[in-house]
């Protein structure tokens, strides 16, 4: 079975390097397609060395048809001292949106603050920071 037979049959908009969002476990887990093995797609979840396969309609979300049909809004929140990379600053790109509220696996990393801000995109306007935010956020640009 293929890709193709996995959109058919299901009515899903799986493709290879399609954006997922997998939330069967205890939270949910961003991942991309790599292929298609029988009738389950394999995604590698983001920060897993392997893919694994997935039933194409168990708790899958896909994000990029979701983005297809909606206006997105992209930001980048900057977090001190993540302990996916101790001391570093590290800004984490979302998409915002109709029903999509996901990080992107793209990230900016820098030995200070202003390492990292010199990586954003131009043209980017910093929010105030909300008191509700949590306390590692340190500022979100859009």
């Amino acid at each position: 079975m293929s890709m193709d037979y996995i959109c058919s049959h299901y009515g899903v908009p799986a493709r290879q390097g399609g954006r997922v969002r997998y939330t069967g476990g205890r939270h949910p887990q961003l991942g991309t397609i790599v292929d298609a093995q029988g009738a389950h797609l394999l995604i590698q979840i983001d920060g897993m060395q392997h893919a694994m396969p997935y039933h194409p309609t168990w708790q899958i979300e896909y994000l990029e048809a979701e983005a297809d049909h909606a206006q997105l809004l992209s930001m980048w929140v900057i977090i001190d001292n993540p302990s996916d990379h101790p001391g570093k600053f590290v800004a984490h790109r979302w998409l915002i949106g109709s029903g999509v509220q996901a990080a992107t696996h793209q990230c900016l990393v820098g030995n200070t603050l202003d390492d990292v801000r010199a990586q954003l995109p131009a043209f980017r306007v910093k929010l105030a920071r909300d008191p509700s935010d949590d306390r590692v956020i340190v500022e979100t640009w859009i």
